[in-house]
């Protein structure tokens, strides 16, 4: 419903040629995201004034509250993700194991880091718990059955989320075939429990008399490195050199309290930076001496 209304919207404005968008991970993509995350995406006609058009995107964007938004050039994200794995220009990643824990202290490092002069869009990660429906076999009612615990759960994955069976080939093409239940039998908690199990003997059990099936609170995504999990506290730079406000943050950090075994590393533009600049100068010093022992040799 946002996007749609935002379509309208940035379409309206004089210089705006075109609109697309995403919505969530499309079916075996790079996204890691649910439907609570989306990309929107518009090209400028260049004979209109850019920074003039930019500046209505912007008021735009702005005009929708109680979300958190950024405006940005494609080649910007595309070269940040590329070289730091984020579209942040100031990324403190921090490191634990406990989800809640590592909320916390990501709290911890975003009140550390507010103030700093020329940081703006202060954020942690967004890592929420949602509403999502669980499936526990309950392992004695499944003996009971004669239904092993595997059973259960990928019949209930097929019947609720799809599952693929096969391919079918035409003309040099491979299609996937899909088996899934009809809508109206997944449209509701009811009808999930009521979904059948076949059972060895023949016949069928309802999903609820072999598992307790319920909504609970489920992290809307879990991102692990180093087998560690992992949450980022980002923000973007504005009117000061990020030099200086990555000095900063280097401050404020040496002033947070982390618990055993959690532990942040900063990361982003400025540090690719300075990696690149490593590397340009240990390629130069080794040219540089290269040059003197071939010209050394030479007039030895």
């Amino acid at each position: 419903r946002i996007t749609i209304q935002a379509s309208k919207e940035l379409r309206a404005i004089p210089g705006v040629r075109n609109f697309g968008a995403h919505i969530g991970q499309a079916l075996i993509m790079d996204e890691v995201v649910g439907m609570y995350f989306g990309e929107n995406w518009i090209s400028v006609d260049p004979k209109v004034d850019y920074d003039k058009t930019l500046n209505s995107v912007e008021e735009v964007v702005d005009g929708y509250p109680g979300l958190y938004r950024d405006v940005q050039t494609y080649l910007k994200e595309r070269i940040r993700e590329v070289l730091t794995g984020t579209s942040k220009p100031i990324v403190v990643r921090i490191y634990g194991h406990d989800l809640r824990a590592l909320r916390e202290t990501a709290g911890k490092v975003k009140d550390a880091l507010a103030g700093i002069e020329g940081i703006i869009d202060l954020h942690v990660e967004f890592h929420e718990e949602i509403p999502q429906i669980t499936v526990k076999v309950d392992l004695d009612k499944a003996l009971r059955y004669g239904i092993k615990p595997g059973d259960v759960r990928r019949t209930a994955t097929t019947l609720v989320a799809g599952e693929e069976a096969g391919d079918i080939h035409i003309a040099h093409r491979t299609y996937d075939v899909n088996v899934w239940s009809i809508p109206e039998a997944r449209n509701s908690l009811s009808d999930i429990r009521a979904l059948p199990i076949d059972t060895p003997r023949g016949g069928y059990v309802r999903l609820e008399d072999v598992a307790d099936v319920r909504v609970a609170p489920t992290p809307n995504v879990v991102e692990h490195e180093n087998l560690k999990r992992r949450l980022d506290v980002r923000a973007n730079v504005r009117g000061r050199d990020l030099g200086s406000i990555v000095a900063d943050v280097v401050r404020r950090l040496q002033e947070v309290e982390f618990p055993l075994g959690y532990y942040p590393q900063l990361i982003g533009e400025f540090q690719e930076r300075q990696a690149a600049q490593r590397s340009i100068l240990i390629v130069s010093v080794v040219s540089m001496i290269g040059i003197f022992l071939i010209l050394q040799v030479s007039f030895g």
